[in-house]
């Protein structure tokens, strides 16, 4: 699966940042993992949520499902966007 998380704050250029998959281990939970790490370590659903809410950011992804699964985001997929 392929998925860039984009953020686009008022006022100053869109940012990109890859995205993979991570299953979560122990205490960690489960999300994708950011590249470059020095922006966020790990982005989980509730992060996303905020990002989403406050900021406007989207994930561009080539598997909305498994994006929102991987995000544990149920039936609340806004901000997944679909790209081939």
């Amino acid at each position: 699966m392929k998925a860039t998380l984009v953020l686009r704050p008022d006022h100053a250029p869109e940012r990109r940042f890859r995205l993979e998959p991570h299953a979560g281990r122990g205490d960690e939970p489960a999300g994708f993992k950011v590249r470059p790490a020095s922006v966020l370590k790990l982005l989980d659903g509730e992060a996303f949520k905020d990002l989403r809410d406050f900021l406007g950011a989207r994930i561009e992804t080539d598997d909305v499902r498994s994006a929102a699964e991987v995000l544990h985001l149920g039936e609340d997929r806004s901000g997944l966007v679909p790209v081939s």
